[in-house]
């Protein structure tokens, strides 16, 4: 399986025909069995997939390259694992849950990311997928995370060697200074430095129980297609496992 990569997303809008909406399902279904029993599946080749979210036949991988005219009817995720391509996904489901609402966002092949409240909880096609994940105690909202730091455990499983109940202490703070130059460099490449600079930027490091050196993660707060959310991340799973999400096409703020 390819690699794989995650940001934030908002209302699932309607799909264009009761045969894509069937597609769907079909997806869905089969993503959830793959995170439920850790093993592999596989959805039968659709031509409506190509049309429905707008991408090559690409992926984390290899790379897709962004469309030219992103479909409006579709949300879309600008995903890049680290140390490859960039590639998108689309918004495919949403899923209800007490702790907030999943976001189930799919590649052109099939890759899966769940995101939780702007946060990676799950993956399907990472060479080394995280099966569930969970916070004790529950994260800030964003809106109420302020420049004191908030301190909680990451508790995730990962599929490779059926490994459960692995803990990182997470520490969330708001930045309120200037983002360092190895985060810009991150950045700038797909973000311009006068839009990044219009969102409130949150940082958040971790301690691994591994003793395993975890980059900080970063997480922009900003509007998106008039909806409030992570617009823009730097999520690090684990050493050398992070990847950059961001909401697509970038949005220019009003003066």
């Amino acid at each position: 399986m390819s690699a794989l990569a995650f940001s934030i997303g908002t209302a699932l809008t309607p799909f264009r025909s009761s045969a894509a909406a069937l597609f769907f399902a079909r997806l869905i279904a089969c993503f959830t069995a793959c995170l439920g029993l850790l093993g592999g599946c596989a959805v039968a080749p659709d031509p409506a997939l190509g049309t429905l979210i707008g991408l090559s036949a690409g992926g984390l991988v290899q790379g897709t390259p962004r469309p030219a005219q992103p479909d409006p009817q579709y949300r879309y995720l600008r995903a890049q694992v680290q140390g490859y391509p960039p590639a998108m996904l689309a918004l495919a489901y949403l899923e209800p849950d007490l702790a907030g609402t999943v976001e189930v966002w799919v590649s052109a092949r099939r890759e899966v990311l769940r995101i939780q409240n702007g946060r990676v909880v799950a993956t399907v096609g990472l060479p080394n997928d995280w099966s569930a994940t969970r916070f004790s105690p529950a994260p800030p909202p964003w809106g109420q995370v302020s420049t004191q730091k908030h301190r909680f455990f990451r508790i995730h499983d990962e599929s490779k060697g059926y490994r459960t109940d692995l803990m990182d202490t997470a520490e969330l703070l708001r930045w309120t200074q200037v983002l360092p130059p190895e985060v810009l460099e991150i950045i700038v490449p797909s973000l311009p430095l006068t839009v990044a600079q219009s969102y409130t930027w949150h940082r958040e490091s971790y301690r691994s129980d591994s003793a395993q050196t975890i980059e900080p993660s970063w997480f922009a707060w900003g509007t998106h297609r008039g909806i409030q959310g992570v617009v823009f991340s730097y999520q690090c799973l684990g050493a050398g496992e992070c990847v950059t999400l961001q909401a697509w096409p970038p949005e220019v703020p009003a003066q």
